[in-house]
């Protein structure tokens, strides 16, 4: 009879230790993702709208790649300078 009690009240504390564990742990399956926060809108300079407005329109080439083309000025604080045109 000893013995029994002992199994009993050993699987009981297992039961409830697991049940507690379960319900209060940071374990993925409990935790949900974080919401979005919205980032504030970045101020574009004047003249640079365009590079910031681009569209990357794949597609295919080479037979086993996508490519997009798209420019970058070549330096942002003197925007009258030529443009770079990268082939991707």
């Amino acid at each position: 009879m000893r013995k029994f009690l002992v199994v009993s009240t050993v699987i009981l504390v297992s039961v409830i230790a697991l049940l507690g564990y379960a319900l209060f742990s940071d374990s993925p399956t409990n935790s949900r993702p974080p919401k979005p926060v919205a980032s504030p809108a970045a101020s574009v300079d004047a003249g640079l709208e365009s590079y910031y407005t681009q569209t990357l329109e794949w597609s295919e080439c080479n037979g086993q790649f996508e490519c997009t083309v798209f420019a970058a000025p070549i330096d942002y604080a003197i925007q009258k300078m030529a443009t770079l045109v990268f082939q991707l």
